[in-house]
């Protein structure tokens, strides 16, 4: 496998920046003590001892022997670095959201965006805690609200002559 079959069997299964540097950070750790330690390395062990996420240990055993074996004292640090500078180049979408999302929803939103936006997209999730009812993305210098608080900050007359009508019509009667 070449460096770059390499690298998008890990983009595959990680949909963040931060999930991809992690993955590719346990991976270099993990072939270094493979290599250079004269104990065997069993990987799940090694993942568990490092508090890998259950995602990243399931990334890991979802890549196959293969993946694995691609790599030798020889090439790993080669690769592994050209795996970082490729990290460099993958366009990143900033996405706001108001709450932490649990592991699955970044998964759900990683699909997402690969379908609808590109297939080599990471995301860059950020918990903004003002946004009401929806989200906000940035992409390539552009951002967008797509919140309940944008949307009701659009139409504030509207609403507010809505609900003026409303208490007026109260105490009317």
């Amino acid at each position: 496998m070449t460096a770059d079959q390499l690298f998008q069997t890990i983009l595959h299964t990680a949909y963040t920046r931060s999930d991809l540097q992690r993955r590719i950070r346990l991976l270099r750790e993990f072939l270094e003590k493979s290599f250079y330690s004269p104990e065997t390395t069993d990987l799940t062990k090694f993942l568990l001892s490092k508090r890998a996420t259950t995602d990243d240990i399931d990334a890991f055993l979802s890549w196959g022997e293969s993946f694995l074996e691609a790599f030798n004292k020889d090439n790993t640090y080669k690769v592994l670095n050209t795996m970082s500078e490729m990290i460099k180049v993958i366009p990143v979408i900033s996405v706001y959201i108001p709450y932490e999302p649990v592991p699955a929803e970044v998964v759900k939103l990683g699909r997402w965006f690969r379908k609808s936006v590109g297939d080599n997209i990471l995301l860059d999730i950020h918990t903004d805690p003002t946004l009401l009812g929806g989200c906000a993305f940035a992409w390539k210098g552009v951002y967008r609200d797509y919140s309940l608080r944008y949307y009701m900050h659009k139409r504030k007359e509207e609403i507010s002559k809505i609900i003026a009508d409303y208490v007026a019509k109260l105490y009317k009667d």
